[in-house]
């Protein structure tokens, strides 16, 4: 499966920069994206590639620039990272777009909100469409925009953490397509000269101990009772 992924404006002190309050839109996504890309990575069955713009003259060559590497990749999913802002600091969550009629996108995108909702404590705003905006209209493959969180909303801003971020929509991901993490190269050889070790599964990697504990108590209840959290 082949994945673009990208954060969906110029650098902060370019024109086209993005929406700026207690975050910057351009720097927060490209730090989701990077993260993003290391987790899928290593993902099997994933090959993953970076679009981002860093030199668009404008907002509107930005577009131009992301569709034209995305459609040159010919993925089979695009993935554009945005955070949100509104006048007021009232609007607050995570929220997704895709081109309407796009029900595989949909499906995805309502796994990205829930998960992020149930992992970090976001608002889910749900699954929107549209059928204007550049990305989603001049993108050959299938495209979401994943707006993660309000940079005018205090709290949304406290949550924040791009890490945690990346992993729960590589979480999302990794369900809608049924998708597994990559064992080690080496697995087979340390079976044969260890077949009674203990094998280890590593299910998230957090630096909030809150958000840590919340995925060991969500994976004892799925049956893994001997779980526990090691750092």
């Amino acid at each position: 499966m082949k994945i673009s992924i990208h954060a969906g404006h110029n650098p902060d002190g370019l024109p086209g920069a993005g929406a700026v309050g207690y975050l910057k839109e351009s720097t927060c996504a490209r730090e989701i994206v990077a993260q993003l890309y290391d987790f899928l990575r290593d993902v099997e069955g994933v090959e993953v590639e970076d679009h981002t713009v860093n030199n668009g003259t404008g907002q509107n060559n930005v577009l131009r620039l992301l569709a034209d590497r995305i459609n040159a990749f010919s993925p089979d999913v695009a993935i554009s990272i945005h955070l949100n802002s509104a006048a007021t600091e009232d609007a607050e969550g995570v929220e997704t777009w895709s081109y309407p009629g796009n029900s595989e996108m949909l499906d995805l995108g309502g796994a990205i909100t829930n998960k992020l909702s149930l992992d970090m404590g976001y608002k889910d705003r749900g699954q929107k469409k549209n059928g204007t905006l550049f990305i989603l209209r001049k993108t050959v493959c299938s495209c979401i925009i994943i707006e993660c969180g309000f940079v005018s909303n205090r709290e949304d801003c406290e949550k924040y953490d791009a890490e945690e971020i990346a992993y729960a929509i590589t979480k999302a991901i990794m369900s809608v397509y049924g998708l597994a993490q990559k064992l080690p190269e080496d697995t087979e050889e340390r079976e044969e000269d260890y077949p009674d070790a203990l094998k280890r599964i590593q299910v998230g990697a957090f630096r909030s101990t809150a958000n840590a504990q919340a995925e060991l108590e969500r994976v004892k209840a799925a049956g893994w009772t001997d779980a526990f959290i090691t750092t």
